[in-house]
């Protein structure tokens, strides 16, 4: 098995190349939780903005295409328990 974590602007090109995506999932309060937990010079108002705003237009197109969600609030070891059991169906 290979996993592979990332993103990228053409990507919609690339999902059918993979058995199963993943997606992970966060709601909007949680999302301005952690932009607040890790502050950033390069992170100004309005890129912290474009993230809010991208994040569920993001989510939305990958569930579409039909990306697995898994919840980002979620443990490393669950999410990773929850992926292996994906994959080993």
């Amino acid at each position: 098995m290979v996993f592979v974590c990332g993103i990228a602007l053409n990507q919609d090109r690339m999902l059918d190349l993979f058995e199963r995506v993943f997606v992970l999932t966060i709601e909007a309060d949680e999302q301005d939780a952690r932009l607040d937990r890790a502050p950033s010079p390069q992170r100004t108002e309005g890129v912290r903005q474009q993230i809010r705003d991208g994040r569920p237009v993001f989510q939305a197109k990958m569930l579409a295409a039909g990306a697995i969600p898994l919840d980002a609030t979620a443990s490393p070891a669950s999410l990773a328990d929850t992926v292996l059991a994906v994959v080993q169906i």
